[in-house]
């Protein structure tokens, strides 16, 4: 029988665990695993105190995880451990509970949807796969099996994504250049040796196949999406080559252009000879296992596991017989190249041959154009509209509401049109500019365009952020509320899209959305990565507007900070978030009209209030001043501005805030000293002294720890 001492170290274990880094969806397991042995010692260990101390964490964890990583068993946990949760405490933990089992009906969605007979004979799951920036980059699957030695969990096998870019360099150049991003540790890494075989086995193949002499000098860059996996080994050896072939096919004048298929995943050493070399095969079901349980339609295995393999997936299609994967064995690179179903080849006819050829000759500096050839470019040039010459700037430089044709357009750097999305719902009227936002989110140097359409009726794209590659390729959307958290927020309500922009956390690209609803007001406040996986939320009672992200407290990872007005308080406020534990909804925490006793008490960082001033009061309906301004001074120091006067738009406070946003100053400008006067003269406020007065504001401003508010000599 497990004992309540039992039960402490492997709650400290999971606690040690939980701060060494690893991934949301492993720290789901190991929370699942925990909370199964409490269960199991119900009867003398009552749960309260540990869900208390782990579920907000797992509810941080879910909100991050990707739906696809579970197994069926797992998704089952997830629900039935939602379930108890409820079953014993009731709506105590509403807000975890629901992110729980959103994650885990949008996994077993991912699994309902994934592998049916219906889904892979429609071949909606095969299209050819290239980097969705649009480049010459490729993209394809690969299968690793992770180790967990020191977390008691058992190895599984991890799909991940591998982008390939080849890039012709100079002949003068003795030897070809390799980068492998992500996985390497050591110069004299597994993975660098494997991609080096994995080249030479590929341009062998593409000599032989298309007469790609092996004198050209290519420098190839793979990169993996590791995401926090763990894995080792010379997995990646097959997906290498097939990657480095396309890739070369996509730069080079052949006669086809070579595509990998986004339904196929590789996995297998390659010699550098062009032979695959055989998977361990514990490691082998692994990764069957994970590949049957995904969208993956083919896994391509060395030849020599393939029986082995196949009388495993037989055994796992027997307890799934709805579900399918086809595996492709393979004795050689050439054999993978050479198969359709894996590597698509689209012949271009004798006029497209010709134009890749011109413009390959085009872009090398060595070759002399023709006369004949140089006029028949004038000729196109003075013909066609400049949009389809090659030198034409494609890239996506701002965006607006084009309510005309009811459509997004999209323009370069010079203005010029490059392309329109329409919307089915007619768009609102007014300056939407703060809707849209156009940023390089993936760093290749071609912008994706963000947008949240305002549309006049209930639609399918209000409260959707949508994101477009820069070809308006749909990359993904996001509904940018937070439903069922706050009191107005249930089923089919409306909120007005406020903000977009785009900030910077960790060197890596964050999405910041924001929508706001009234009766009660409210601002939605959510955090995405570019791929739009979620990464927080955050609710404030009134408006809100993101400005910038800093370092708040030296740990080397930005705050996000926002503008905010608190309704309930009725005053200005100043919030900075954490995406590391941003969740939950702003103070106060009582109201004599609404209910709000089940909010999710907000984890901010830090929130200031700035209460409207007695001027404020006077010239200001219903007595709101105004966040009008932020700025950085000097190093760590910002000037914090609010608005007190509808009479007087230069009548302002500036609050002077270190950079744990406390403030440390406070000055009037001369337009609020003489409104005041002239309120002094009407007999609407008494005579003050400035210095005291000025003290009275920098006193009147407050600060939320813990439970309440408090002020500076408080803290």
């Amino acid at each position: 029988m497990t004992s309540i001492f039992d039960i402490e170290q492997e709650a400290q274990r999971l606690e040690r665990r939980l701060e060494m880094g690893i991934p949301p969806e492993v720290q789901l397991v190991l929370g699942l695993k925990f909370f199964e042995l409490l269960r199991g010692a119900s009867g003398s260990c009552a749960p309260d105190s540990y869900l208390i101390q782990f579920l907000p964490r797992l509810a941080a964890a879910a909100s991050k995880a990707d739906p696809e990583w579970f197994f069926p068993e797992e998704v089952s946990d997830l629900l039935g451990f939602a379930e108890w949760v409820r079953k014993v405490e009731g709506d105590a933990h509403s807000f975890s509970l629901a992110t729980i089992t959103q994650l885990g009906g949008a996994s077993q969605k991912t699994l309902d949807e994934s592998m049916r007979a219906d889904v892979m004979s429609s071949g909606l799951l095969s299209p050819a796969r290239v980097a969705a920036d649009g480049s010459d980059s490729i993209v394809l699957n690969c299968l690793f099996v992770e180790h967990f030695p020191d977390l008691d969990l058992p190895p599984r096998g991890r799909l991940l994504k591998l982008q390939v870019t080849a890039t012709s360099i100079s002949r003068k150049i003795a030897a070809g250049d390799l980068v492998v991003r992500n996985p390497v540790t050591k110069p004299d890494d597994r993975f660098l040796a494997q991609a080096r075989d994995s080249v030479h086995a590929a341009r062998a193949y593409m000599e032989r196949r298309y007469g790609l002499s092996l004198a050209k000098r290519y420098r190839f860059d793979f990169a993996v999406d590791t995401a926090g996996a763990r894995f080792t080994g010379d997995s990646l050896g097959v997906a290498f080559a097939a990657g480095a072939i396309a890739s070369l096919a996509r730069i080079e004048v052949l006669r086809e252009r070579l595509s990998i298929l986004s339904d196929v995943a590789f996995s297998g050493a390659l010699q550098p000879n062009g032979v695959l070399s055989p998977i361990d095969d514990e490691a082998l079901k692994r990764k069957i296992d994970r590949a049957f349980f995904s969208r993956l339609k083919y896994l391509v295995i060395p030849r020599e596991n393939i029986k082995d393999a196949w009388t495993y997936l037989r055994e796992v299609e027997s307890h799934h017989p709805d579900r399918k994967l086809e595996l492709v064995g393979a004795d050689t690179l050439d054999s993978v190249a050479a198969d359709p179903r894996l590597i698509q080849g689209e012949r271009f006819s004798s006029i497209g041959s010709a134009a890749r050829r011109v413009w390959r000759a085009k872009r090398a500096p060595a070759v002399e154009v023709s006369a004949l050839l140089a006029a028949a470019l004038l000729l196109l040039y003075l013909i066609l509209p400049a949009r389809y010459m090659p030198w034409f700037d494609r890239n996506p430089a701002l965006g607006n509401f084009n309510l005309a044709s009811n459509s997004l357009d999209v323009r370069n750097r010079d203005s010029v049109l490059i392309w329109s999305e329409p919307f089915p719902s007619t768009l609102a009227t007014g300056d939407w500019r703060q809707l849209i936002c156009v940023h390089d989110l993936d760093g290749d140097g071609k912008n994706e365009v963000l947008v949240i359409p305002h549309t006049t009726e209930a639609s399918p794209q209000r409260d959707w952020l949508y994101c477009f590659s820069a070809d308006c390729e749909l990359r993904f959307r996001r509904y940018c509320a937070v439903s069922g958290q706050y009191p107005g927020d249930t089923s089919g309500v409306l909120y007005d899209p406020e903000w977009i922009n785009v900030a910077t956390v960790r060197g890596n690209p964050v999405i910041v959305t924001e929508i706001a609803n009234n009766s009660p007001a409210r601002s939605h406040i959510r955090f995405w990565n570019a791929r739009g996986d979620s990464l927080g939320w955050y609710v404030n009672a009134g408006g809100s507007h993101f400005i910038l992200a800093r370092d708040l407290d030296g740990d080397s990872t930005e705050e996000l900070l926002f503008l905010c007005y608190n309704i309930r308080m009725r005053g200005c406020a100043l919030i900075a978030l954490s995406l590391d534990s941003a969740s939950g909804c702003s103070p106060p925490y009582t109201d004599p009209v609404w209910d709000l006793n089940g909010l999710i008490r907000g984890r901010q960082f830090a929130y200031a209030l700035f209460l409207t001033s007695d001027l404020g009061k006077v010239d200001l309906d219903p007595w709101s001043n105004q966040p009008v301004g932020f700025r950085e001074s000097v190093e760590g120091q910002f000037d914090f501005i609010t608005g007190e006067s509808s009479k007087s738009a230069s009548a302002k406070i500036i609050y002077k805030l270190d950079r744990g946003l406390r403030v440390r100053e406070v000055r009037v400008t001369d337009e609020f000293v003489q409104r005041r006067a002239e309120l002094l003269g009407e007999g609407k406020l008494p005579a003050v002294d400035w210095t005291q007065y000025t003290r009275m504001v920098f006193n009147a401003v407050s600060y939320w720890q813990d439970t309440c508010w408090v002020v500076d000599g408080e803290m």
